[in-house]
């Protein structure tokens, strides 16, 4: 008979401030991916609102999937964070950099500077979650 591995350590220190930071990104990804639905159907939309939905609602999922994956400690919320930091790290250059090269015609220093902070917290989070002991240790099943 199996025996079920029980973690003894609550969710705290900065995993909550990682769930944190995915709750907060949940919604502006949100109210940006409702914006982009309602100019799909409000008028006529250019192929890369398109490609904006699909990565921003795959973002959206993978967030919301991982931050129930770690309240519920399972080990899988880490691989679905890590996914779901990455998909938003690629809608970010899409948004900012593929996307003001097609449609505007250049990008700006901003867009370079919040690509690369966003690219920062990417790899620190990604980081953090692989290979911090405390992470590991919490999430036990």
């Amino acid at each position: 008979m199996k025996r079920k591995i029980k973690s003894n350590k609550k969710i705290g220190g900065w995993l909550i401030a990682v769930l944190i930071v995915f709750g907060v990104s949940l919604l502006s990804s949100f109210v940006l991916l409702a914006d982009r639905v309602i100019s799909i159907f409000a008028q006529k939309a250019a192929w890369g609102v398109y490609v904006s939905v699909v990565l921003l609602f795959l973002y959206c999922f993978f967030l919301l999937y991982s931050g129930r994956l770690i309240l519920n400690k399972k080990k899988k919320g880490i691989i679905m964070g890590i996914i779901a930091l990455w998909v938003g790290f690629i809608f970010d250059v899409w948004y900012y950099l593929i996307g003001g090269i097609i449609f505007y015609e250049g990008i700006t220093s901003y867009n370079l500077i919040n690509t690369f902070i966003n690219l920062a917290f990417v790899v620190a989070i990604s980081f953090y979650l692989k290979r911090s002991k405390r992470v590991r240790d919490t999430l036990v099943r």
